[in-house]
C-alpha cells in the first residue's frame, strides 16, 4: 500500500457524476442480450413448471449468494468461503458463523445480511412488476441495504482510516479514491 502522505496524487482515472443517456447510448444494439434473455426465460419457465420446489430452492440460494457476495465485494464485512457456502446452502443464521470467520459480530452480520437479502428480493419484485428504474427506487433501495449500518470505513487525504457516517438514501458526493502501487489515484463512485 502506498503511503498517501508521500504519494503523488496524479489521477489515472477521474470520477464524474452519472450523466443522462445521449442518443448514441439509446441506439445500443441489445439483440444478443435480448436473445439470451428469451433463452433464460424459456428455461426458467420449463424448470419452474416441472419442478417448482427445486426452482424455489435454487432462487433462495441465489438470493442469499447475491446478498452475501455483494457485502464482501463492497468491503462491508469479511467472511470466509466455508461460512459463505454454508449460509448460502442452509440459510442466514448466527449459529453458522464462527467468530474467527468474519470481522463482525455474528448477530450484527446476520442483520446486515438479512437487510441485503430483503433488498435483493425487492429488486426481483420490482423487475417482476416491470417497474421502471428511477431515482426514488434507487434511493429507497440504498436506505434498505444500509438499514443496519450507520458508518463506513473511509480514508482521509493523509491516508488515515476513520469511520464516516453513512448518508442513507443519498447519492454519493465524493469519489472512492484508491491509490495504485505506482502512486496514481483511480477515482470511481
Amino acid at each position: 500500500m502506498v503511503d498517501m502522505r508521500n504519494a503523488s496524487l496524479k489521477a489515472s482515472h477521474k470520477w464524474k457524476p452519472i450523466e443522462l443517456l445521449n442518443s448514441e447510448d439509446e441506439e445500443y444494439d441489445f439483440r444478443e442480450i435480448d436473445s439470451l434473455q428469451r433463452q433464460w426465460l424459456q428455461v426458467k419457465k420449463e424448470v419452474e413448471s416441472s419442478t417448482p420446489e427445486a426452482y424455489s430452492a435454487f432462487t433462495e440460494r441465489l438470493t442469499r449468494r447475491w446478498a452475501i457476495e455483494t457485502g464482501i465485494i463492497e468491503g462491508i464485512y469479511d467472511l470466509d468461503r466455508g461460512v459463505t457456502e454454508t449460509l448460502v446452502r442452509e440459510g442466514i443464521a448466527a449459529d453458522y458463523i464462527e467468530r474467527g470467520s468474519t470481522n463482525r459480530e455474528p448477530s450484527e452480520l446476520v442483520q446486515i445480511l438479512k437487510d441485503h437479502e430483503e433488498s435483493v428480493r425487492s429488486v426481483m419484485y420490482w423487475i417482476e412488476q416491470s417497474r421502471p428504474l428511477n431515482k426514488t427506487f434507487i434511493k429507497a433501495l440504498h436506505t434498505h441495504i444500509l438499514n443496519s449500518q450507520d458508518t463506513h470505513t473511509a480514508v482521509n487525504q493523509f491516508g488515515n482510516r476513520f469511520e464516516a457516517t453513512l448518508r442513507k438514501g443519498e447519492f454519493k458526493t465524493q469519489p472512492n479514491n484508491p491509490t495504485r502501487q505506482d502512486g496514481s489515484v483511480h477515482e470511481y463512485c
